[in-house]
């Protein structure tokens, strides 16, 4: 009887510290992670539509001296379902092409980076990117300070210029031997008409900067062309894609290019599409 009853007290001991530990640690861990769920899946829903349109920019490279190094030219297209397309050229000083090529983010997780020059496109899926991108994009209603994920808030904002009659709202960051200025329109989705991102010598002045301006804005569904992937174009990883464009530009890749790319192309071999 003794042994019964000493066995009925560990059993009863055990269960209320397991109703200690579940009710102290356990349930709080899982209602703060109901909580975050909830919250997250409502950030979401409240996430402003994106605006068809498609913003025509152009860049330059500016030494210290005020000589143009490099000039390119930049097109951002974005549609109402969020994919978006960027293409960029990059010319020399005498307006040569040096470069040309074109990103995808498209809805489902897919990132597509585009060499039209060599023929080729590095394509990959990632799991959860829709959610990851759309919890990054910008709060118009906060003058584009806050994300819809709530988290890496902009820094106070300095003054509002118009751009092309949109207003802007300005920021400024600064980093270890670097700033950057953006000029961000909150009706065109928090979209960056203006950027300069400048390198600081160690007295604090400029160096070198690059400097990117609007020029055009297209409020309308994007250009599909911009968007497509040719089929004859060739399926690569990042380090092949990387050599076959510097053999287009006529250029001698680097014996070590692989290692160079290597944990891109690991990534690109889990993830490839």
């Amino acid at each position: 009887m003794f042994k019964i009853l000493r066995i009925v007290g560990i059993t009863i001991a055990a269960l209320v510290a397991l109703f200690f530990i579940t009710t102290l640690w356990i349930y709080p861990s899982l209602q703060k992670r109901r909580e975050a769920k909830q919250q997250k899946e409502q950030r979401l829903a409240s996430a402003p539509a994106q605006i068809p349109r498609t913003i025509y920019l152009k860049t330059t490279l500016i030494g210290g001296t005020g000589f143009v190094i490099v000039s390119g030219e930049k097109t951002e297209a974005t549609r109402s379902d969020g994919s978006m397309a960027s293409v960029t050229k990059e010319y020399d000083g005498k307006g040569k092409l040096l470069a040309s090529r074109r990103r995808l983010d498209l809805v489902g997780g897919i990132t597509a980076d585009i060499s039209d020059p060599s023929g080729t496109v590095t394509e990959v899926k990632t799991p959860n990117a829709d959610e990851a991108w759309t919890l990054s994009r910008f709060l118009q209603e906060s003058d584009c300070a806050l994300r819809v994920g709530g988290y890496d808030n902009r820094p106070r904002i300095l003054r509002r210029e118009s751009i092309l009659g949109y207003e802007t709202v300005i920021f400024e960051s600064t980093g270890p031997g670097s700033k950057t200025t953006s000029w961000v329109a909150p009706k065109l989705g928090c979209t960056e008409l203006a950027r300069v991102d400048e390198l600081l010598n160690p007295t604090g002045f400029p160096s070198d900067k690059v400097k990117v301006e609007a020029t055009k804005v297209q409020l309308e569904d994007p250009d599909t062309a911009l968007f497509d992937i040719p089929a004859t174009y060739a399926r690569v990883s990042f380090s092949e894609k990387f050599r076959r464009d510097l053999t287009a530009a006529k250029l001698p890749a680097p014996s070590d290019y692989k290692q160079r790319f290597q944990k891109e192309d690991q990534l690109y071999e889990r993830l490839k599409f």
